[in-house]
This record gives structure tokens, C-alpha cells and sequence, in this order.
């Protein structure tokens, strides 16, 4: 039998999305995947939560927890399906009601709290680059009003087209760090030449 402590600590320690990825499910951007339950779904219709808020499905309605999620996919009841995800994340449990090793517990409570902290830092500086992505595309707005108002090769309108570039470099490198690629494609470059 499970200790409640366990059970909090599995739950705390691992994500729906995390959990998601490690089935072996494609977890698209909007952290969405195709619904296991449903045979009729062709697009990703089952909303993954970040943090311990589990999952919820559009198509046919079915949401909860990890717990839920692994007992509904794998066919297993509640304690066999705490010990499974616990497993996938090394996270040590009692077995068979014998108390679990205070050292390897406070361990995998370190572990799970350095996991969460990290991700959270992760969220952070992503979230930030998008900010700073969405900032600097509005710059580049104002200074192509501001281009407008000046003759070509005057002092002011050299001035605000250097600014221009430069706020542009600073945006290509950010999209590339945050999506991986250049924002123009070679699909991109074809479309608008």
C-alpha cells in the first residue's frame, strides 16, 4: 500500500506534458497531442497542462491527472499506475508497505524540486525572449513610421535605418533561438520571394 506522502510526491515531481512524452506521445507547441481515447481524432484535441493541472480532451470530454491519464491509457488501477509513472521517473517508492528509505526520499524530493525549479527557470527566459521578440517587432514598427516622415539619405533617416537593421538582426537572432530556425524558410523565400 502507498504512503499519501508518495502519491504527493509522484504527483508533485511529474508533469501531464512530461508524462505525455515519455508514452511516446508528439507533443506539438501548444502542448496538445491526439487523444488516445477517441479513435476519431485527426488533430491534437487533448490539452496537456503544465505544472499538476492534468489534461483535458475537446473531442470526448475526458480529463484529470497523471494518475487518471496512465490508469485510462494502460488499463491499470490506481496503485499499479502510481508505481509505473514513479518508475519512468526513478522516483523511489515503499514496496509492499515497507517504509521507503528516508535518504532515497528526501533525494527524490531534492531531485523533483530542482526538476521543477529548473523547468520554471526554462518557462522564465522563454517567456521573456518573447516578450523582448514582441518588443523589438514593435520597434521595428515604430522606426518604419518614423523612416516615412524623413527624404532618403538625410541625416535622420540614415540614423533610423541603421537602428532599423540592428533592431532587425536582434529580432532574427532572437526567433532563431527561441523556434530553431530563420524566419525565412526556404518555403517562406519561395512563397514571397
Amino acid at each position: 500500500m502507498l504512503l499519501d506522502e508518495e502519491i504527493a510526491l509522484v504527483k508533485g515531481s511529474v508533469s501531464m506534458i512530461d508524462l505525455a512524452i515519455k508514452l511516446g506521445f508528439k507533443v506539438n507547441r501548444a502542448h496538445a497531442i491526439r487523444c488516445p481515447f477517441h479513435a476519431s481524432d485527426d488533430t491534437a484535441s487533448l490539452k496537456l497542462y503544465s505544472g499538476q493541472r492534468g489534461f483535458y480532451c475537446f473531442g470526448c470530454h475526458r480529463g484529470g491527472n497523471i494518475f487518471n491519464f496512465t490508469m485510462d491509457y494502460l488499463g491499470m488501477d490506481f496503485e499499479p499506475a502510481v508505481r509505473h509513472i514513479a518508475s519512468l521517473f526513478s522516483i523511489p517508492l515503499s514496496s509492499d508497505g515497507k517504509p521507503v528509505d528516508k535518504k532515497k526520499y528526501a533525494d527524490a524530493l531534492s531531485r523533483a524540486e530542482i526538476r521543477r525549479r529548473e523547468k520554471e527557470k526554462e518557462i522564465s527566459a522563454r517567456n521573456a525572449k518573447i516578450k523582448r521578440l514582441n518588443d523589438v517587432a514593435g520597434e521595428i514598427h515604430k522606426t518604419d513610421d518614423l523612416l516615412l516622415q524623413f527624404e532618403p539619405l538625410q541625416d535622420m533617416w540614415c540614423h533610423l535605418q541603421n537602428k532599423r537593421t540592428s533592431l532587425e538582426n536582434e529580432w532574427t537572432g532572437l526567433f532563431e533561438e527561441l523556434y530553431g530556425q530563420h524566419p525565412l524558410t526556404e518555403q517562406t523565400k519561395r512563397r514571397y520571394g
